[in-house]
């Protein structure tokens, strides 16, 4: 299954209820793609654990840029 995945394409989504720095999550995927040689596209992070203006405003940021991310692999 490895080698299926060599050159694919990767975007991590992912989601938190909690607003923290939620970086360190990223880490390893990098590493990891490159390791499997796959295109590392980045990761999206979605907050659940509030309805606030804000947190609303950052997950419509993050919305855009992973359909910016999906259109321009496609």
């Amino acid at each position: 299954m490895g080698r299926a995945l060599k050159n694919k394409k990767v975007l991590v989504v992912t989601s938190y209820a909690v607003i923290e720095n939620t970086k360190g999550f990223e880490e390893p995927f990098p590493q990891i793609c490159d390791y499997m040689e796959m295109d590392y596209q980045g990761c999206i992070y979605l907050c659940t654990g509030s309805e606030s203006s804000d947190v609303v405003s950052a997950n419509n940021i993050e919305i855009a840029k992973a359909k910016q991310i999906i259109q321009a692999a496609y």
